[in-house]
């Protein structure tokens, strides 16, 4: 009896949720997440974005805007010889590289790239030799300028994001690193290129041809996707990060995410950015709707319930209230029966 009691009682309360409250709500893989209009400055949604965060190779948005803020745009013409030491650990660290060489020779421009398309250690160490002599001398340059931005959550220990326990910010100091970068012409051309060819060098005759992996695997999913230019990045402590712009309807949009899944087909980070700024585009059709409809002569009709749908959805409210009266009193009758 008490089983059935129950039953009655459980489906009564189910009955008579709102139906809306057992859709599941849209969710995302990753568990900080900073989405910002860039226009307005408006911040449309965040988790945790003021929390400490490993940057992983975010952190090469950084070493690229430093650098060119410490060259001359003729710079970028220049040419740099990696030397051996730049590669001595790479192997064993299991760092993301150009695929540069010791001993070849480079144009700046294209290490730069080459930090931010194949994401390369390699090439984060080459511009730092390049601009400071060493790596540990840039990355003071790299703090300088945090200090510089206002960041007090953010401090780095080296130029790629390699995990360490003191190489740490936040999302909300992210953002504001990759406006401050954004502002730069160079910096911004090298952010959107999905794809680019670098100059011969002394080792490679063809050059290199890197591709944006993460806009690549977003217009395979979406042509018309609205990404604008990315950043991604992964450690064990990071998790899958990205920061990445988008234009939706006219407006610009940053979002800055970490700590999604790793896997090397599915791109989870991507597929929250395309979810965040798909969410945007669908809330701005609705809203442009609802404007037409308000701006509409008052003789429009709008249309009114139908009275059979009025009539299920009262009907299945009655049906569950009833359902939940009698399946407490059987619980009472039977309590009473049983004190009996």
């Amino acid at each position: 009896m008490k089983k059935y009691t129950l039953l009655l009682f459980i489906l009564g309360l189910l009955t008579n949720m709102n139906v809306s409250t057992l859709a599941v709500s849209e969710t995302y893989y990753s568990t900080t997440y900073l989405l910002v209009n860039r226009d307005t400055g408006a911040i449309l949604e965040q988790l945790n974005d003021e929390r400490l965060i490993h940057p992983a190779s975010l952190t090469k948005i950084m070493t690229t805007f430093v650098a060119l803020e410490m060259m001359d745009e003729n710079q970028l013409n220049d040419t740099y010889t990696l030397t051996h030491d730049i590669f001595y650990d790479l192997v064993s660290l299991d760092a993301s590289v150009a695929g540069f060489d010791a001993g070849e020779t480079v144009k700046i421009v294209d290490i730069l790239y080459g930090i931010m398309l194949p994401s390369g250690a390699d090439a984060t160490r080459a511009i730092a030799n390049y601009i400071s002599g060493s790596e540990d001398a840039f990355v003071r340059l790299m703090n300088q300028k945090a200090h510089e931005l206002g960041l007090e959550n953010t401090h780095f220990e080296n130029t790629s994001g390699l995990d360490h326990p003191n190489h740490l910010t936040t999302a909300h100091d992210l953002r504001i690193i990759l406006e401050a970068a954004l502002k730069n012409s160079t910096f911004k051309r090298i952010f959107a290129a999905s794809e680019y060819q670098s100059s011969p060098t002394n080792f490679k005759e063809s050059g290199y041809t890197w591709v944006d992996k993460n806009l690549e695997f977003a217009n395979g999913v979406d042509p018309q996707n609205p990404l604008t230019g990315t950043k991604s990045g992964y450690t064990e402590l990071a998790g899958s990060a990205l920061a990445s712009t988008a234009t939706v309807n006219g407006s610009s949009y940053m979002l800055i995410s970490s700590g999604a899944p790793y896997n090397p087909f599915d791109f989870y980070n991507v597929q929250d950015a395309l979810k965040f700024y798909g969410s945007i585009a669908r809330d701005s059709n609705v809203s442009q709707k609802n404007n037409q409809q308000t701006t509409e002569p008052p003789i429009t009709k709008i249309n009114e319930p139908r009275k059979t749908e009025l009539f299920s959805a009262n009907l299945f409210f009655l049906i569950g209230s009833l359902t939940t009266v009698i399946g407490f009193m059987i619980y009472l009758i039977s309590k009473v029966f049983k004190d009996a």
